[in-house]
């Protein structure tokens, strides 16, 4: 039985203690399944030989292949370990080349791939800094932090409530956002911040120092 995209992404980040090694994998194999070989050896598109490691895709895949519940493995003509999900995903549809550049990217951390997977996950609508957190039951003001860093390397938008062109389905929020009583939630603070993550990002960035 196939699952959508979101299905994948909601059982990702319900995986207990899951590690940015095991997400980077398990999108990987949400593509396409693979060898090990075909990821270090640069024969799968788009993924450069050194982008990952011997040592730590082996530990990665065992450690997955013990969770019992994410990848499969059968034997090829060739005698080599194809690796793919259970549950095969059907299509990561308009967010495969930012899916793609989330997980071979250097750049990034656990959390910000956490934080990016959720804005996937809810259309990328632009939320507010609560929602996301509640959402990944982070503290807030780590998460702010998170968003600084995703908006330093160019993976964020953001942008004030009075600036956004949307209608009230269009956003998350928390009330809190808004105000704790009736009387301040019909009056939006027009300086608050929302995010969604930029589809075109590449991954890395292209500069010389010399």
């Amino acid at each position: 039985m196939n699952i959508t995209l979101k299905e994948l992404i909601t059982e990702i980040l319900a995986l207990p203690q899951v590690t940015q090694n095991e997400i980077t994998v398990l999108l990987e194999i949400g593509l396409k399944d693979f060898t090990r070989d075909e990821l270090l050896s640069g024969k799968r598109e788009g993924v450069k030989k050194g982008t990952y490691s011997p040592a730590a895709l082996t530990r990665t895949l065992q450690k997955l292949i013990k969770r019992g519940n994410m990848i499969s493995t059968e034997t090829n003509a060739a005698g080599e370990i194809v690796y793919g999900l259970i549950k095969p995903c059907e299509s990561y549809m308009d967010y495969e080349k930012i899916l793609l550049n989330i997980t071979r990217s250097r750049l990034l951390t656990l959390n910000i791939m956490r934080v990016a997977l959720v804005f996937i996950l809810f259309d990328n609508k632009p939320s507010s800094a609560r929602n996301v957190a509640k959402r990944l039951n982070m503290d807030p003001d780590y998460l702010v932090s998170v968003l600084q860093r995703m908006y330093l390397i160019g993976l964020l938008e953001k942008c004030r409530y009075e600036e956004l062109d949307f209608n009230g389905d269009d956003i998350q929020y928390e009330l809190e956002d808004f105000g704790r009583s009736s009387d301040e939630a019909s009056s939006p603070r027009t300086n608050l911040l929302f995010f969604w993550i930029k589809k075109e990002w590449k991954g890395y960035i292209e500069e010389s120092w010399l």
